[in-house]
């Protein structure tokens, strides 16, 4: 009976213990920053019964165990890379086989830099092995720093250590998409030169699927490498061409297309001129039925675009795009009536320099839910190249990068299409302004509590309350009126007013609310921005704090 006891005793120990280190290991996991919304996304596969070639080849390559560890998919922009990279990581996390996936994304400010890729890959892979999570939280415990450490010594401790430590037999698979929208400063190229020569280097149970557009410096990095397996999608190829003849065939079908383009329908002249036309590009034919699908008197419209569309086939996919992008914009809008070319630039251009998507009702909040900002006779014109105009609520995205490559640069080349361009750091130097107006307005208001915990004692409780009640444009203009800041290159009178009166009155509330909802970083950025432009009110403004 005493057996028995010390038994079961020794059992209940055993379980506290193991909870206790779950715990810990839980913790210090929690200690690395985790890239939100970056995984796989299930509605955004590829077409059935399209892609089976490349999808052969990739499956292939992540279930062998051959030294060439990484699989480079390189492709022109619009070509169908990222819809590969999410069925890819989906039929591998139905196989088990799917150890972590990032897709990175300009639009976010969490997933257009490289810094969170590896903490983020880290916690995936030690959600799926124990032994790895517990590597990880020794390796954190005795070096806390490597929580924000960089790019190598991530890699090293959290990837190269403990694979090299432990032997697996299956793959460890890494889908990582879009590698050119996160890879744009010397952090980018450190992420590189470790693809290039750490990975090769270790267990061929690590696969890492990349993707990205073939630029200069990427492909400098991964091309001709022995341990990198490079593949580069074909826009012309028969099989390619097949696969948007399938799509566009889906497409005619859907009762949504049907209804809009009316009797009769299909139009088998119309649907043979948009198979020859879109010469391979699958964005351009995704952009296509976008637009059909609000577009009024879509018929005409569509005729309209397919007159107009190169024929020749002697248009690189970019200036295809650029076409097609034109001739939309041109049929979307009332470009003689300067009140809706008014409009356009106000809710365009606060897209586009918007540090992070944000829903119709905040960019109207932003700006003070006047009249000034009434975007609502814009919305179905402007559905085929933006998502998420059907609620105040829903975030606003662009269709595809591409969008954003035109209006914010190359529409600015052209007469033709001076009309359509945004100016990212016009419209960023405004919002900087509503930003801070912002929290001048709504800072202090009733809804919100929890803040004011550091006019409190330090003995009053530990750690950081959670601050509740934040709408969402409070929340952006605390997080960012600091970048839109930065991106003023010459300070004027009317943004050193707002920003008197808001470090006078709502400096302390600001940062409570950024540490509990967010990542404080500080405010060393606008004071050096203060400094340099707007070096004759920087010493009044000090003392303000």
């Amino acid at each position: 009976m005493d057996n028995q006891v010390s038994n079961l005793i020794l059992v209940e120990g055993d379980s506290k213990l193991n909870l206790s280190l779950s715990i810990a290991v839980k913790v210090a996991l929690d200690k690395l920053a985790y890239a939100h919304g970056a995984s796989w996304d299930p509605e955004l596969v590829c077409l059935p019964g399209t892609r089976t070639d490349i999808l052969s080849v990739i499956v292939a390559w992540s279930r062998s165990l051959d030294s060439q560890n990484v699989f480079w998919l390189a492709g022109v922009a619009g070509s169908g890379k990222s819809a590969i990279a999410h069925t890819i990581a989906k039929m591998l996390h139905e196989d088990g086989l799917l150890a972590s996936s990032f897709f990175f994304n300009r639009e976010f400010d969490s997933r257009n830099t490289v810094q969170l890729l590896f903490s983020t890959i880290a916690r995936d892979i030690a959600a799926r092995h124990p032994i790895i999570a517990a590597d990880i939280s020794t390796a954190l415990e005795d070096d806390p720093a490597l929580a924000t450490a960089s790019l190598a010594r991530q890699f090293d401790a959290f990837i190269a250590k403990p694979l090299r430590r432990h032997k697996f037999d299956q793959p460890i698979v890494v889908v990582i998409d879009a590698l050119d929208e996160g890879v744009q400063d010397d952090s980018g190229f450190s992420l590189l030169s470790l693809f290039r020569d750490k990975v090769a280097k270790l267990a061929p149970q690590l696969r890492v699927l990349i993707t990205s557009r073939p630029t200069r410096n990427i492909t400098q990095y991964l091309s001709e490498q022995d341990h990198i397996a490079s593949h580069t999608m074909a826009v012309d190829s028969p099989e390619n061409r097949q696969d948007i003849e399938t799509y566009i065939d889906t497409q005619v079908r859907d009762m949504t297309i049907a209804v809009h383009m009316g009797s009769p329908w299909p139009d088998e002249a119309l649907v043979r001129d948009l198979k020859v036309l879109a010469e391979g590009l699958f964005i351009w034919i995704v952009t296509i039925f976008a637009y059909l699908r609000s577009a009024h008197k879509p018929r005409e419209k569509l005729r309209a675009l397919l007159s107009n569309s190169d024929v020749s086939g002697v248009l690189s996919p970019r200036k295809k795009m650029d076409a097609l992008y034109a001739a939309i914009l041109e049929a979307c809008g009332d470009w003689d009536d300067p009140d809706f070319r008014a409009d356009y630039v106000m809710f365009i251009g606060a897209i586009m320099a918007a540090k992070r998507p944000l829903s119709l009702g905040a960019l109207h909040a932003l700006h003070g839910d006047t009249q000034e900002m009434a975007p609502e006779h814009l919305l179905q014109r402007f559905g085929s190249v933006l998502l998420g105009l059907n609620g105040e609520g829903e975030t606003i995205r662009i269709l595809h990068l591409s969008f954003r490559e035109f209006i914010t640069d190359r529409a600015d080349r052209s007469q033709l299409t001076q009309k359509f361009y945004i100016s990212e750091k016009a419209h960023s130097d405004r919002l900087a302004k509503l930003c801070l107006q912002t929290m001048v307005r709504e800072i202090t208001s009733a809804g919100i509590s929890g803040t004011g915990y550091l006019l409190k004692d330090v003995n009053d409780g530990p750690g950081i309350p959670e601050v509740t009640g934040v709408p969402e444009q409070l929340l952006y203009s605390s997080e960012y009126w600091i970048d839109h800041i930065s991106d003023i290159e010459d300070g004027n009178i009317a943004i050193c007013e707002v920003l008197r009166e808001f470090l006078t009155h709502h400096n302390t509330l600001w940062m409570e609310i950024v540490s509990s909802r967010s990542v404080f970083r500080g405010s060393m950025a606008a004071w050096r921005w203060s400094e340099v432009s707007i070096y004759s009110e920087y010493t009044s403004l000090k003392k303000l704090i």
